[in-house]
């Protein structure tokens, strides 16, 4: 049976992708980009919903299709990230994405437990 968790990895990079440097004067509006980073993990974290109950009633190949059309709603969901930060600000530092990562658990608590999920 397949046992890959492939949102995880995803939200993984979406915090790298928030440390980037860039140079931006104003602290980020945390709750707007989370909101933001929430809306554009829903088709993901649907692909992820319909993959993992595959995975549970044992179809490996509706699972293993599930899984080929998630690659694509990544490069989505990246390009909404970074359309989210241009509008909403960049996450600069462990304090910054302290704070980023304290919105996301506000704004979507399901994103953030599928990301601590092992």
């Amino acid at each position: 049976m397949l046992k890959i968790k492939y949102l995880p990895v995803a939200l993984a990079a979406t915090f790298s992708l928030f440390v980037t440097c860039k140079n931006k004067e104003s602290e980020p509006k945390y709750t707007e980009l989370a909101k933001a980073i929430c809306e554009c993990n829903q088709p993901l974290a649907a692909a992820n919903e319909r993959f993992e109950a595959a995975q549970k009633e044992g179809k490996i190949d509706d699972a293993e299709k599930i899984l080929s059309e998630m690659e694509p709603l990544d490069d989505v969901f990246q390009r909404c990230l970074t359309k989210a930060e241009q509008q909403h600000g960049t996450i600069k530092g462990d304090a910054q994405e302290e704070k980023i990562t304290a919105a996301l658990k506000i704004q979507c608590p399901d994103m953030t437990k599928m990301q601590t999920d092992d």
